[in-house]
């Protein structure tokens, strides 16, 4: 009777073994689908984020506007008479022309003239800005040869 209870015990021991091991880890399928719907929710992100760099670009672009104008009017100040010819050519404004165009795609437009100047450039979704000394900003470009936004 010992040798038999022993031996079910041993059947039993052995049955829960074999139950606990089957619990342990996941599923091929199971990882399948937790893959998926991370991929699903990757992408998902990666298309939101279009909208947000190309805001990212336009707002570096406003800005790049805005230090042009603070450039024009320290040259203008450095200027003999406080004229701005010149100033679409000066070495400091050089490299926030080259920013505008790497940003917008497009070359930046710019005029100046003894007492005006203009700039333009597009903004990523085909809008413009426009700044002059005229203090006008808007979405606008400069005139053909003139130092004016319209």
């Amino acid at each position: 009777m010992r040798k038999e209870i022993m031996k079910r015990s041993s059947i039993v021991n052995f049955e829960i073994s074999m139950f606990n091991k089957k619990q342990k880890g996941f599923t091929l399928i199971e990882l399948l689908v937790v893959i998926a719907i991370i991929g699903l929710l990757a992408g998902i992100v990666l298309v939101s984020l279009g909208g947000a760099r190309d805001s990212a670009r336009n707002a570096r672009i406003q800005a790049s506007i805005s230090q042009f104008r603070s450039a024009a009017e320290l040259f203008a100040n450095d200027a003999t008479g406080n004229a701005y010819t010149g100033i679409c050519a000066d070495a400091s404004v050089l490299g926030l022309r080259a920013d505008l165009s790497a940003q917008s795609g497009a070359a930046s437009v710019c005029f100046d003239a003894a007492t005006d100047y203009c700039i333009s450039s597009g903004l990523v979704g085909g809008a413009n800005i426009c700044v002059s000394d005229a203090g006008v900003v808007g979405s606008i470009v400069c005139a053909a040869a003139t130092t004016a936004c319209l």
